[in-house]
Parts: structure tokens; sequence; C-alpha cells
């Protein structure tokens, strides 16, 4: 045991250097943003650093800290490209022609592609034949509103075109352009990278501007005072059209929100008025009240997806995975951005912990090309179990599970939701997970002997979820809404 420790003592002070530079770049940027007076530029009226930042940052973390480990090495066919591009135009004057009318709503709401608008299906479900209700899909697939009769359901994914084509052609004044410039500047000074002022004016019209020009006309044609959306960090030039329009905007959280969570934390010392927000944030639970510093009300609904879902789950009857015993079967929630560390500690645990199952959850945008990045040794090792498929419910996994392993994935909250005791790897991102792991819903480990330690250790005590999701959520978005029933 004694070589164990020494082992994991060696390897957390790595583990903890890794995170001080993280928490020490993160700290930084808020220091420099805050003292160089960023938010008091503006142009087109808009406070443009606010409209950049969530980019900026990601940039320098990826230049500064770690870039993603596990890449698609698969180039985009020009032929897709075509489809995309057709498809985008269909959409466009399917748009106009649905719109030539003016219509009222009682709320609109705006998906971004699959990573949010899955969070919307059972909301649609619930309310859509007591209340008039507008979706907006970006995204270039099939979505689930289409099978929802009393919603209308229109696909913007021509926006993309529009952003791609604008950032090349709109104008700005010299007094515009040199506030990208001034931004440049003071970025290379601080953080000792080229931010070319010409690519930060095409991120702030491309991730921005367009959507704000699209929506201020829009909302002046349509009756409407609520739009539900998940913000994923471009949604700032929704909230300006909106304030424009004086509609309100409710954020329903998708994913872990923490101190480190640049989208949502802000210097004190910013005002108010200079920080463009959302007129709401509706939250999973009072858990997280406090783990948003922006100046907006937040309500504490709950989580429909993680209700919907959890009512689904039936529970895995036939597969190679009914042999497994719970007590000794780990669930593996797989990462991109620091998946080949992922990867290393699971072989290494595997390898320790021969009598153990791990079944190693992919994510759906690694199944088609997960062989071609990881080890030969992930497919060998015979108590390793890849799931490359939709097969089995995420949810039914964690019925099988005794623990699971992570990095920074809101599927390892629901896992937790579960009672699956948790570990978390102290690599890339993993400083999102920071209150929980305060708060003892999991362990921050860095090596596989800290796990086979903490084995020996008393369980976690089962997290409460009702505190991390409340119940009814459905009821209380409603609620906040204003809904019929």
């Amino acid at each position: 045991m004694g070589k164990v420790l020494n082992s994991s003592i060696r390897m957390g002070i790595i583990g903890l250097v890794m995170s001080n530079q993280h928490k020490k770049f993160f700290d930084e940027f808020l220091d420099f943003e805050a003292k160089k007076g960023l938010f008091d530029l503006r142009v087109k009226q808009l406070n443009i650093w606010d409209h950049l930042r969530y980019k900026v940052y990601y940039d320098l973390l990826g230049s500064n800290v770690s870039k993603d480990q596990i890449r698609n090495p698969k180039k985009k066919l020009n032929h897709r490209r075509f489809l995309r591009l057709f498809f985008s135009i269909f959409s466009f004057l399917f748009f106009i022609l649905f719109f030539l009318p003016r219509r009222n709503y009682d709320l609109m709401i705006i998906g971004d592609g699959a990573s949010t608008n899955n969070n919307f299906d059972p909301i649609i479900d619930q309310y859509s034949n007591s209340n008039r209700i507008l979706v907006f899909d970006i995204s270039n697939k099939y979505s689930p509103y289409k099978k929802e009769k009393y919603a209308d359901y229109i696909n913007i994914n021509f926006l993309v075109l529009f952003r791609s084509l604008l950032k090349n052609i709109l104008y700005f004044s010299k007094e515009e352009d040199g506030k990208f410039i001034e931004i440049s500047k003071l970025l290379k000074l601080k953080f000792e990278v080229d931010f070319d002022s010409d690519s930060l004016k095409k991120d702030f019209i491309q991730r921005s501007y367009v959507d704000y020009l699209f929506y201020s006309i829009f909302l002046k044609r349509v009756k409407l005072k609520k739009i539900l959306l998940c913000d994923n960090g471009s949604s700032k030039g929704i909230f300006d059209a909106a304030i424009l329009h004086s509609v309100k905007v409710f954020d329903l959280q998708h994913a872990i929100v923490s101190g480190y969570n640049i989208l949502y934390q802000y210097k004190k010392s910013i005002s108010s008025k200079s920080i463009v927000k959302p007129s709401s944030i509706l939250t999973f639970g009072s858990y997280w009240d406090d783990k948003f510093s922006l100046p907006v009300d937040r309500n504490p609904v709950g989580y429909p997806l993680f209700e919907l879902k959890k009512s689904l789950s039936k529970g895995i009857t036939t597969s190679e995975f009914t042999e497994l015993k719970k007590e000794k079967t780990f669930l593996v929630i797989s990462s991109m951005h620091s998946g080949k560390d992922l990867e290393k500690l699971v072989l290494d645990l595997a390898t320790k912990l021969s009598d153990f199952h791990f079944i190693y959850k992919l994510r759906p945008n690694e199944y088609s090309f997960w062989k071609e990045v990881y080890s030969s040794d992930l497919i060998s090792m015979k108590n390793i179990h890849v799931v490359d498929t939709d097969k089995y419910h995420l949810y039914d996994l964690f019925k099988i599970s005794n623990y699971q392993i992570g990095i920074n994935s809101t599927a390892i909250l629901e896992g937790m939701a579960f009672g699956v005791k948790t570990f978390i790897l102290q690599k890339g991102h993993y400083l999102a997970m920071t209150p929980l792991i305060e708060s003892h819903y999991g362990s921050l480990i860095s090596t596989a002997a800290e796990i086979i330690y903490n084995l020996e250790i008393e369980a976690n005590k089962r997290p409460n979820y009702q505190d991390l999701f409340s119940d009814n959520s459905l009821q209380n978005i409603g609620r906040c809404l204003s809904l019929k029933i």
C-alpha cells in the first residue's frame, strides 16, 4: 500500500501543477478583461468584448494549456458541403414563405443543434397542445420536433450560410476597426499570442452580429414575449436583439456550471449593464444557484431531459453485460479533450483489476473513427467493453455499474444522481467538476493506484439528487414561462 500511496502522491503533485496552471490562466483572464476596460468598447452599439470573450478564452486555453487529444482524422467531403449549401438555401426559401404573414406566439424555442435540441423535446410535448409555440432549429439534420403537430417547426440552417458569407462583406468604419485592433494588441501584450484583428472582427460577425441582425428583424415582425434557449456560448446576438424588442430570454441550464465556466463568470467589478445576458436562468436545482455569477434571476426548475430518460430506462436484460457483477463494474464516460489520458488510466486500471469489468462509453461523435485514434489495447483487453453505438441507453449502463470514471460531462452528473460512485480524472477541463468534488459527490484522482486505494474506503454518500435536480421540472418550467397546461 505504501508504494501505491507514494505513486499517487507523485502523480497528484503533477496533476496539481497542471490544475494550478489552468486556474492561474482563468484568474488572469478575468483580471485582464476587467482592468483593461474591454467591456467599455462598443461597435455597432454592441459590447463587442462580451460577444468575443467566450471564443477568445477557449482559443487562448488551447494555446496556453492543452488542445483536444481526440480528433476525427477524416476530412469533410466536398459533396457534403454542397448538400449543406443546398439545404441552407432550401430552408431560407421555406422561411420566407412561412413568415410572409405576421404571426403571434406564446413562446419561441431556439435550438442550436444536437447538443441542445433534445433538452426541449419534453417541453414541446408537454405544452405545444395548449400554447402557440414556434421552434427554430439551426441543425442540418432531422429534428424530433417535427413529430409535434402542435408546434410550428422552422429550420433556420440558412443562418449558418449567412454567417459565413457576411463575415467577409459587412462594412465597419475606421473607428470601429480600431476597436478590434485595440483588443488584438492587448491580447498579444498580455498572453503573447497573435490575435489578428480581422479574425476577431469576423468572429464577432459570424458568432453574434449576423444573429443580432436576423433576430432584430424577425422580432419586429412577430408578436412574441418569451424565448427559451440553451446558451452554448454564441447567444449574445440573440440577447441583444431581444433587449431591443423587450422580449424576455430564458436560458435553460443544460450542462455543469462552476466557478470555472467562463460563460457565466465575471468579476464583480464589471457593471451589470456591460454584460450581455439573458433575462433569467432556469437551473437544474437549488444546488446550482451560487455557481453563476451573472447578475440575473435564477430559478431552480429541474432537468426535464433527465426525468424523461430516467422514466424510459428499462434496464439491460439481453447482452454481454448481463453476466457482469455490478459491484465489480466501472462505467467510463469518454472525453474528447483528454481522451488519451483517460484511456491510459483505464488500461492501467483494467490491468491491475483483472477481475473487474470496464464499460467504455464513447461519445456519439467518436463512433465512426475511434479505432483510428485509440490504441489497440482498448480492443484486445477482455475486461474492457467499448460501446460505440446507441444500442445501450446510458441510463441502463448506470444501473449495472457501481463506479464511473470521467473528466467533465453532464453524463457524469447524471450518473451521480443514480448513486454511482464517481472518480474524476484530474486532467483537461476537470475544473468544471470542482464544486461537485468539494460537495463529496465524487473523488478527484490522478492515477489508477488512487482509485484502487479509494475502493477500500467507504463508498460516497448517495447523492440527494433532488438538490442537484429539482423534481417536477416541466411544471416548474411552465410556471416560470407562464404557459397554459
